[in-house]
């Protein structure tokens, strides 16, 4: 039997940042991506969670080439292009598109939602005014707007409605990858869920592929197929999402779950409290870079960094205690 093809791999990324010195002084670098790698299947969403500042949304802008990476690997539909020209970036971006956190600051003030949201089409050759305005209208159809709203201007839509928006101008090429950096966190809870359906309803009627960054467990935990677990720039675990929520390896991920708000308020909960503050990601502690925080430290773990492996079929942990905590 043929082994699945991935439609992203990704292989040992790192995206480095420099910080300006003064005179006479070493460059220094802000790891915010520091040797990611991950395999994207077709129609499947991997989650990608972790607190604020563990390289969630570097890495998506990595991916889809908006940062410039400093080593590493991106595969895409079987085609290298970490180092794309570009002239092949364009090209690129017919299959790969983001959606953007704040709906507020990623649409032009000036411009009506048909010009929005029929701008890639432009820049990708369709020409006929006409074919552009039924692709446009179909479109917002697909996101639940009605096509009066062509002509109008963002100011005049709520924060869902201009999520649908940004949606529709992402989907408008019919990309294969989409990939939605904190899509529903700026908006209310009751919009996120129809934002969540939403997408969930696009991804099987247009067969896309999600990678789905949220610092939320719940969203994360109902849209996932896969999830993954940042922390200072690495994954630190991976797993079917079933198999992460029940049985968590990694103490961060085991922190993160505990976090978790729960809707029993006579349900007894075994918080675990994370003691210090995040590490700079200038400078990294070594070894296990969650040991300076971890409940389970041993000596061992500021000795060497842990090895990413596979522990059981799928579940992929980095961590020297995983089969002890």
């Amino acid at each position: 039997m043929t082994e699945k093809q991935p439609l992203l791999q990704v292989k040992n990324l790192k995206t480095y940042f420099p910080i300006k010195g003064g005179i006479g002084r070493r460059p220094s670098y802000v790891h915010a991506v520091d040797g990611v790698s991950l395999d994207v299947f077709e129609k499947e969403t991997l989650g990608l969670v972790g607190e604020s500042g563990c390289g969630k949304t570097t890495l998506a802008r990595s991916i889809i080439r908006i940062e410039n990476v400093t080593s590493g690997q991106i595969n895409f539909m079987g085609k290298d292009i970490t180092n794309a020209s570009r002239k092949e970036l364009r090209e690129i971006r017919k299959n790969m598109q983001i959606i953007f956190q704040d709906p507020y600051s990623s649409l032009d003030p000036r411009m009506t939602v048909g010009k929005i949201i029929e701008e890639p089409l432009i820049v990708h050759g369709v020409s006929d005014p006409d074919e552009r305005y039924r692709r446009v209208v179909r479109m917002l159809d697909l996101v639940g707007l009605r096509e009066y709203v062509y002509k109008r201007y963002i100011h005049e839509f709520s924060g869902g409605q201009r999520q649908r928006i940004s949606i529709a101008r992402s989907l408008i090429l019919m990309p294969k990858l989409v990939l939605c950096d904190e899509a529903v966190s700026a908006l209310d809870v009751s919009i996120q869920s129809q934002i969540l359906n939403l997408l969930n309803d696009l991804q099987k009627e247009l067969n896309l592929t999600y990678i789905f960054i949220s610092h939320a467990m719940n969203v994360i935990r109902h849209v996932s197929n896969r999830v993954g677990v940042m922390y200072l720039g690495k994954i630190v675990e991976l797993a079917p999402t079933h198999e992460l929520f029940e049985n968590p390896l990694h103490p961060y991920t085991k922190a993160l779950l505990s976090a978790v708000p729960v809707p029993d308020p006579h349900r007894e909960r075994n918080s675990i409290i994370l003691e210090g503050d995040l590490p700079s990601p200038k400078n990294p502690p070594e070894g296990c870079r969650f040991h300076t925080r971890c409940p389970f430290y041993k000596a061992d773990c500021c000795q060497g960094e842990p090895e990413y492996r596979e522990v059981s079929p799928e579940h992929f942990v980095a961590c020297h205690l995983a089969n002890c905590v």
